[in-house]
């Protein structure tokens, strides 16, 4: 009897092995996206003109105000205003554009659809309201 008691006592330490669970992940398993893309979509922009893609999965837009509009809205009261901005809006980076002559602002909001790590940000398109005021010449 002793040796049946030690038997199962034997069998027991032992455990068995879990069985392999397609849906685990393990370090460096292809089906993990760690650049925020939708599975099957492809890598956007080359690497060469990363200046306007986006650097994380975020919603992100594209904000460009010409040299003219921002100079008279810096020195003048009554200048151009952004009117279609988002209440949620924060200005996260910005660049001068000198192609475009401007400036461009890169602004996020909850409102913004969700764009990928190296995807090109879109362009935001700006309502102004005071252009009135701006100087003509």
């Amino acid at each position: 009897m002793d040796e049946q008691v030690e038997k199962l006592a034997g069998d027991a330490v032992k455990e068995p092995i879990p069985r392999r669970n397609r849906g685990w992940f393990g370090s460096g398993d292809k089906r993990i996206n760690r650049e925020g893309r939708p599975h099957g979509s492809k890598a956007a922009a080359s690497k060469e003109d990363t200046s306007d893609c986006a650097w994380q999965p975020d919603r992100l837009k594209r904000l460009l105000v010409s040299e003219r509009d921002l100079a008279w809205r810096l020195t003048h009261q009554n200048g151009p205003w952004v009117i279609n901005l988002p209440s949620d809006y924060q200005i996260v980076n910005c660049r001068i554009d000198s192609d475009r002559g401007g400036v461009m602002f890169i602004i996020r909001s909850r409102t913004f659809p969700r764009i990928a790590t190296g995807t090109p940000i879109p362009e935001f398109k700006p309502e102004f309201n005071g252009l009135k005021w701006r100087c003509i010449g």
